[in-house]
């Protein structure tokens, strides 16, 4: 059980379920699935016996040995970041990670906290991440205890998953696994989050206001875990301004390690996002490394996609918004039904939905459509299938890429027979591809059962 456990969080499973079981909570109560606001919060933990010292310190104000644990929640109390560190930790520091993931991994530009991170923290954040973080003091004239304005939601989160018998205390030997339990429990909170508990808008009580079981095994099972041999196409670190300088890298320490959603974040550098369809858009030349302002989050990016946009086209795209869905939704337009009788909205796309076999789900489909960076071709791009899921694109591919796959060459032997080739025609055609010119290929890998797949194209 452990070892599932494990997998699934090492390939940012645990992540995606929880983002989605949350956007699906946002959506049973209000129009954003998400949050642009966020409250920031820490908590130290006893760690029992299990936990290492290298990873465990003691909180001297709160008089405990263990962990501490920095979590930023939107304002209905939703898990959106948790980082667990040593509960040595000064909350002004410590939570600087939180604040990088947060960054890189959602829209939230505006965070509230309390004293404890007040100081050069407000300006680290400002000026680092330019995000608003604001301090909650408490009155001065306060005897006992009183409702802080917007905090009370973090500290009840808190106290939620601490009356989890596991998340109790800190049993784990690494830090990473304290983070997926509290992960695990936060996806479990949002698949009972009532309206009691949250009141939805009156103009959006006919909406659902939880998910179902059946929604969080369809996210299990469009989540299956790629096999070994898709090992390689997990995470990647690039660097990507603003970089850290030198004392926060020191700061944050160099041993750390983590993720929040799809980003992996290692010694200061923050990630690009990690498509799960197309794992490396700059190996592939659909995105390249180039300093610019995003036209449709307006933050300045270190890559810059520069593969087809079915859509309007903006000045410059960054990949966060076409991992987060921002772009297919700012990109698109409108278009009359074919009967006339409506306006139907129609989200700006990255590469078309051609030849999809049946029993592909629409989710998938509009996945690797509107929220995976495309690629460019001499005529029609044709993403692959198999296995009942997409397959991740590799790239442009030569004979000598191709000879190592012979299940990618012959797949493209079918497709000759099918055109009436003669052997000796379909071979000659093989030799002559160049993953440079034309005629090339495209390889792909089934993220399933790991068989390579390939197509060919032409000027």
């Amino acid at each position: 059980m452990y070892a599932h456990f494990k997998r699934l969080d090492e390939r940012g499973v645990t992540e995606r379920i929880l983002t989605e079981l949350r956007e699906q909570v946002r959506l049973a109560h209000g129009p954003q699935p998400e949050p642009t606001a966020g409250i920031i919060d820490s908590q130290s933990v006893k760690g029992a016996d299990t936990v290492p010292r290298a990873t465990r310190g003691y909180d001297a104000g709160k008089k405990i040995n263990g962990r501490e644990r920095f979590i930023v929640t939107d304002t209905l109390g939703l898990l959106v970041t948790v980082w667990v560190l040593a509960a040595s930790w000064q909350d002004r520091d410590g939570a600087k990670g939180a604040l990088l993931a947060t960054y890189a991994a959602t829209p939230i530009r505006y965070i509230i906290g309390n004293t404890g991170f007040a100081g050069r923290l407000v300006d680290w954040t400002r000026d680092l991440l330019r995000t608003t973080l604001e301090i909650v003091r408490k009155p001065a004239n306060q005897r006992g205890f009183v409702v802080h304005p917007r905090r009370w939601v973090v500290e009840r989160t808190l106290a939620w998953r601490t009356a989890h018998r596991r998340l109790a205390r800190d049993y784990e030997t690494h830090p990473g696994t304290s983070e997926a339990m509290i992960r695990w429990r936060s996806s479990a909170a949002c698949c009972t989050a009532s309206p009691e508990a949250h009141p939805p808008p009156a103009n959006n009580a006919a909406r659902s206001t939880r998910p179902t079981d059946t929604d969080v095994k369809r996210l299990l099972r469009n989540s299956a875990v790629a096999t070994d041999r898709a090992e390689g196409h997990r995470t990647r670190r690039i660097d990507r301004a603003p970089v850290l300088p030198e004392v926060e890298r020191e700061a944050l320490g160099s041993n750390s390690r983590r993720r929040a959603g799809a980003i992996s974040w290692h010694d200061g550098p923050v990630t690009e996002p990690v498509f799960r369809y197309h794992p490396d858009p700059l190996a592939t030349g659909s995105a390249v490394r180039i300093q610019h302002e995003c036209s449709v989050c307006g933050q300045l990016r270190q890559t810059r996609y520069k593969g087809p946009i079915y859509g309007r086209q903006p000045d410059s795209l960054c990949l966060h918004c076409i991992y987060s869905g921002a772009a297919s939704r700012a990109l698109g337009g409108v278009a009359p039904a074919t009967d006339g009788s409506d306006i139907l909205e129609m989200p700006a796309e990255f590469s078309d939905a051609v030849d999809v076999p049946d029993g592909v789900p629409l989710h998938i489909v509009e996945e690797i459509t509107r929220r995976t960076p495309g690629f460019t071709g001499w005529q029609q791009e044709s993403w692959l299938y198999h296995c009942g899921d997409g397959a991740a694109f590799l790239g442009p591919a030569g004979y000598p890429d191709l000879e190592p796959h012979p299940s990618a060459l012959n797949m493209l032997r079918a497709s000759h027979r099918r055109l009436g080739w003669s052997p000796e025609e379909g071979e000659e055609f093989l030799h002559r591809l160049d993953r440079h010119g034309e005629p090339t290929a495209y390889l792909f890998q089934c993220l399933r059962c790991g068989t390579h797949l390939a197509s060919w194209d032409i000027g």
